[in-house]
């Protein structure tokens, strides 16, 4: 099943890597398309649940599909410069 949401705080390549690489230690056969530029996140999963857990850790990392709090928001500058870090390796 594809899923597809919109999250907030996706800034720049490294939140885009960060993204993929939490969809895929939960689901290492998905594929992931992260669009910088409008925030939306797709990806496929087989089921509801696991695409809720996804977005669940996707959310404790900062990116999260309500208003975020500024907590999430350090949260999410925090996972972006570890994205970038990796994404360099």
């Amino acid at each position: 099943m594809d899923f597809t949401y919109i999250l907030n705080n996706i800034k720049c390549g490294g939140c885009a890597h960060t993204v993929e690489q939490k969809i895929k230690a939960i689901n290492k056969q998905a594929v992931v398309n992260v669009d910088v530029e409008s925030g939306s996140v797709s990806f496929d999963a087989p089921d509801e649940k696991i695409a809720y857990n996804i977005v669940s850790d996707l959310a404790k990392a900062g990116y999260t599909e309500n208003d975020p709090t500024v907590i999430e928001t350090a949260k999410s500058y925090v996972s972006c410069m570890i994205g970038k870090v990796n994404k360099m390796k």
